[in-house]
């Protein structure tokens, strides 16, 4: 069995409903975590890459028409992320974390998290966010090519057309 088929096995083995004690610790510990706070940086970082995106489409943009593609797009991340994107990842997300952390480590979670070094941390997220998200989308576009390579190989040496 693979890593993910074990980690999957191990989902599935917990998914029974979580205990309300586990669902109560879990909003306690997504909402420690301010988890809509500290997302939204790592998501704008990734505007610019967006809007390079975007601008492929269009590639005979003057400035003015690209300062408005800028604008356009920002807007649109704005709009979701304002309408509740993280508040509704957290509600799909509280289940299942329930139920893949024990009732004791849901505590020691919202313990830690809860606390001043903790809170300093979560502080610090944005921070991060930032740094995470510019690293990701400045590796996306040669990890995409090096797994469609990989793909194609794997793919051909099973002569399935043959």
């Amino acid at each position: 069995m693979t890593v993910g088929g074990l980690a999957e096995a191990k989902v599935q083995a917990s998914a029974a409903a979580p205990s309300a004690e586990a669902m109560a610790l879990t909003r306690r510990y997504i909402a420690a975590m301010r988890m809509e706070q500290s997302m939204k940086p790592m998501m704008l970082s990734m505007v610019d890459a967006m809007i390079e995106q975007q601008a492929q489409r269009y590639p005979n943009l003057n400035d003015d028409q690209r300062k408005r593609l800028a604008g356009a797009v920002m807007a649109a991340v704005e709009d979701v992320y304002n309408n509740g994107l993280m508040a509704r990842i957290a509600d799909k997300m509280a289940p299942g974390m329930a139920t893949v952390y024990s009732v004791d480590e849901l505590k020691a979670l919202v313990a830690f998290y809860e606390s001043p070094i903790g809170q300093g941390i979560i502080e610090k997220m944005p921070a991060l966010g930032q740094i995470s998200g510019r690293a990701i989308m400045e590796l996306l576009p040669e990890m995409q090519n090096d797994l469609q390579s990989r793909i194609v190989k794997n793919v051909e040496a099973l002569n399935l057309g043959k």
